[in-house]
């Protein structure tokens, strides 16, 4: 997620003057906010499984993820992946400069 945000980040900003980059920076936060909530609030549930006490519930977790398919432990990032916000929101297709 770090290097496509970087990509946004400089698709957003490309070609701006000094003054415009506040603007752009806004709209670069107000097109990625929606899917940075999105991975913390799929990252704090992935949490709450992960980092429970007891010895039981562990091996229990633990052999469940042994057995999960690949795809079914993969959910959640694919769906973040499907339902993210276009790489350049506001970012006209032929110069690729916010608009």
């Amino acid at each position: 997620m770090a290097m496509e945000f970087a990509g946004v980040l400089g698709a957003h900003l490309a070609g701006a003057t000094r003054d415009e980059v506040p603007r752009r920076l806004r709209g670069y936060e107000r097109a990625q906010r929606p899917l940075v909530e999105a991975a913390q609030t799929n990252s704090r549930g992935l949490a709450k499984l992960m980092f429970r006490d007891g010895h039981v519930y562990s091996l229990a977790r633990d052999l469940a993820f042994r057995r999960a398919p690949l795809e079914v432990a993969i959910r959640p990032i694919r769906r973040l992946r499907r339902t993210r916000p276009s790489i350049t929101p506001g970012v006209r297709q032929g110069d690729r400069t916010p608009g």
